[in-house]
């Protein structure tokens, strides 16, 4: 539902206050809801273009649930994988039909393929001249950091945002490794991109930034080749602003009494709060239980037959379907 559909209820909840406060409260409950269970709403879908064996999805991916790879579902496997003494470590393979996830917190889209200068390119000349800032490192390993203009160093260094000019920190050596992005609250959206030290011109996009995207973090996944891929994911839940915000929960019954169960915590009164949780939380998983689809639901097979064509480790995942090659 739409933020405006349950402000009028907001009052029965946390009394009469300004609207930014209730909008915390109201982030704070659908959270609330949201973290405690899969809701039929919370779940998006998506198809992306896989380029370069990965693709890094946009912000309203939080969790990636399943996926399809060129038509054939796939083994998930999470950013630990790589870790474990039968997964890839560095070498950065995975094979069909399996998708990785490599992480929720990468900044850009691409990670830079040499060491760049940045820049950026602002839609609105009202956003000339606000706070975009880079961090991480320099090819040779040295943190990237600067002078203010009171003299004292500070990690990161600044993008110029200058509206119909795309122009570079000329004070800071190329970016190799880039660790986040910070990004004041703009009026429209911004690009950043990377741009080829030793030519002085713009090579690559590396992040196109929302309006109140100030810290970007996204989720990125890794596929056996260049395919189409479809995701089952859960949306992730975005801090509240105004009444056209969408939220991700249709129960308005169980929304009210989380938000009372945030504001009972807030005031000290902790046994009321878990009462108006418990109850918010039944509410809303009533509402899942009731509207699950019919039909059978056949157990997930894991083929164990020896050759483990696709495998690619020692474990029990895998096996060979036809009109599939090795990543």
């Amino acid at each position: 539902m739409f933020v405006k559909d349950i402000l009028p209820d907001l009052a029965e909840a946390i009394g009469t206050c300004p609207n930014e406060t209730a909008y915390r409260r109201l982030t704070d409950a659908v959270r609330l809801l949201t973290n405690e269970s899969l809701i039929d709403s919370q779940v998006g879908e998506i198809t992306v273009c896989v380029c370069g064996n990965f693709a890094t999805l946009p912000p309203e991916v939080q969790t990636p649930l399943g996926m399809v790879v060129n038509g054939v579902p796939a083994i998930l496997r999470n950013e630990w994988f790589q870790y474990h003494i039968n997964g890839p470590g560095d070498t950065g393979y995975t094979p069909f039909p399996f998708a990785d996830v490599l992480g929720t917190d990468f900044p850009t889209i691409r990670d830079p393929d040499k060491p760049l200068q940045l820049a950026a390119r602002i839609s609105a000349a009202s956003d000339s001249n606000k706070e975009l800032r880079a961090f991480g490192w320099a090819e040779n390993g040295d943190r990237l950091q600067t002078t203010n203009a009171e003299g004292e160093t500070e990690d990161g260094f600044l993008v110029p945002t200058v509206f119909g000019r795309i122009l570079t920190n000329t004070d800071v050596p190329p970016i190799a490794k880039i660790e986040r992005i910070y990004k004041a609250t703009t009026d429209d959206m911004v690009e950043l991109f990377g741009v080829d030290p030793d030519t002085d011109t713009a090579t690559t996009l590396l992040g196109r930034y929302r309006p109140r995207e100030n810290t970007p973090a996204y989720t990125r996944i890794r596929t056996p080749e260049t395919q189409a891929v479809r995701v089952k994911y859960k949306r992730r839940v975005f801090e509240i602003h105004d009444q056209y915000d969408w939220i991700p929960v249709e129960n308005r019954e169980a929304l009210i009494h989380a938000v009372r169960a945030v504001k009972f915590r807030l005031d000290g009164k902790y046994t009321t709060a878990r009462e108006a949780q418990a109850e918010a939380v039944k509410l809303v998983q009533n509402d899942t239980t009731s509207n699950m689809p019919g039909g059978i639901k056949p157990p997930q097979v894991i083929n164990n037959e020896l050759p483990r064509e696709t495998a690619g480790s020692s474990m029990f995942y895998g096996s060979y379907r036809s009109g599939w090659s090795r990543g």
